[in-house]
């Protein structure tokens, strides 16, 4: 479980305990927290700390917290509520894959725009042998493109 996943959840359950409590301390919405799912509410109290206050010293949170949090938001569980919110691990592989393929296009870009650059030669007829020239010479010799 990420944690980062495990915050939001974390702060999604205060905000809908504060739309149903009148008090907002965080003591307060722990106790109406807790009537509604099989937590405690000194647990749910410790994740607040952790999550929302970012104190240090509090354990990770084990699967069946998490699940009874994901309850809470009416979801069946932490898996439901990373499918439902597209919180899945190939956004990552997504993102990379988007990021190459730019850079691919990028240096495409630049090398195609380089080859465009360069000056196009021609020849001309020497005796017996061909001789580069620039291709802007005047109109009365004979030049091969």
């Amino acid at each position: 479980m990420k944690a980062a996943i495990i915050k939001e959840i974390v702060e999604k359950v205060f905000q809908k305990a504060e739309r149903e409590c009148s008090k907002d301390s965080k003591h307060a919405l722990s106790n109406l927290i807790a009537e509604s799912i099989s937590l405690s509410a000194k647990t749910i109290e410790r994740l607040y700390d952790k999550y929302l206050e970012g104190k240090e010293g509090v354990g990770a949170q084990n699967e069946h917290t998490i699940n009874e949090l994901c309850k809470y938001l009416n979801y069946d569980s932490y898996a439901a509520y990373v499918k439902q919110n597209g919180k899945t691990k190939s956004d990552g592989k997504k993102w990379k894959m988007v990021a190459v393929v730019s850079l691919i296009v990028i240096v495409g870009s630049i090398l195609g725009l380089s080859e465009k650059n360069k000056e196009i030669l021609c020849m001309k007829w020497k005796v017996d042998h061909y001789e580069k020239l620039a291709c802007s010479v005047s109109y009365k010799e004979m030049v091969v493109p």
